[in-house]
Order: structure tokens, then C-alpha cells, then sequence
């Protein structure tokens, strides 16, 4: 569940930035989150709800300057910012809410 939330921080907020991303061959190929779907046994519902957060705890990396230089003159730290997501106590928590939800079910 944690995979997924990463990846849908990945799509969320490169999305924001590129209005292009989703024309990219390389996005609309990568299945990583199909995958951690199945992997993980992921509903419907615990997809959405696992989106949502991730929405909501990760509304603003895609408006964090990068102070590191980029050919293009822009650049983000997208990928970093998700990972640290990933690793955080909130999203622990969260995905343990989940998980506990689903054992009492």
C-alpha cells in the first residue's frame, strides 16, 4: 500500500508540473501502480481512499522551488520529496488504519 501511495505521489505532482507527463510514452507504459495494486491486494476503495491522502499530504510538492540547476531552466525534487512521503509517520499511520480496517472486516 505504501508502494502505490508512492507511485500515485510520482504521477499526482509530475503531473502538475508537465502537462505533457501523461503523453509520455515511458508514463503510459509503467504499470507500477497496477502492479502494487495487485501485489498488495489494493480494493477499489482502499485505492481511492490511499489517493486521496496522498492528494491531500502531498498538495504542494509540486509548488517547491528546486535550488538545484536543470538544463531547462526548471527543476523539481519531486522523486525525493514522494520518497520521504513514503517513509513518513503519517502515511505509516494511515496505511496501518487501513490495514487494521480490513482485519476487522
Amino acid at each position: 500500500m505504501k508502494k502505490y501511495a508512492y507511485c500515485n505521489c510520482i504521477y499526482i505532482n509530475n503531473n502538475k508540473t508537465d502537462t505533457t507527463y501523461l503523453d509520455s510514452k515511458f508514463q503510459l507504459s509503467d504499470k507500477s501502480e497496477n502492479l502494487f495494486l495487485d501485489l498488495g491486494e489494493i480494493s477499489d476503495t482502499e485505492s481511492a481512499k490511499i489517493r486521496k491522502f496522498t492528494e491531500k499530504q502531498t498538495k504542494d510538492l509540486a509548488n517547491i522551488e528546486s535550488s538545484y540547476h536543470s538544463e531547462t531552466g526548471t527543476s523539481n525534487t519531486i522523486t525525493a520529496d514522494c520518497f520521504n512521503f513514503y517513509e513518513s509517520k503519517a502515511l505509516d499511520s494511515y496505511i496501518k488504519e487501513i490495514v487494521n480496517g480490513k482485519k476487522s472486516k
